[in-house]
């Protein structure tokens, strides 16, 4: 019916609207190798560059939460050659939480040096 096709084009619009928060900081947030986020309800990118004391995602991702409160998911659950290196953000928080996820990680990264 019409009412689920609005829900469904306003929760696409959401996903869209999030994933643009996280493109345009990604200079910002110093993240690379993105993977192709056009269509999806998360972002991929590898985090070599920030990774700083951390050994790999896992650990990174850890702290990013106990500090933060930020949750993301380390890379090695979907990619166990490289994921060490990588992390999966979900967009379906909606616009206005993953901009504050952006804001405290970027807090967190400037913290962790």
């Amino acid at each position: 019916d019409d009412e689920s096709y609005r829900e469904a084009d306003a929760a696409v619009a959401d996903f869209a609207a999030a994933r643009t928060i996280v493109l345009d900081a990604l200079d910002r947030l110093g993240w690379v190798d993105v993977a192709p986020a056009d269509g999806a309800f998360y972002v991929y990118a590898g985090i070599a560059p920030v990774l700083g004391r951390f050994p790999d995602s896992r650990s990174w991702c850890s702290a990013l939460l106990d500090t933060t409160g930020v949750a993301i998911t380390p890379g090695v659950d979907f990619d166990s050659v490289h994921g060490n290196r990588t992390i999966r953000l979900s967009l379906a928080a909606g616009p206005q939480t993953v901009a504050e996820a952006v804001r405290r990680i970027l807090a967190f990264q400037a913290a962790a040096g």
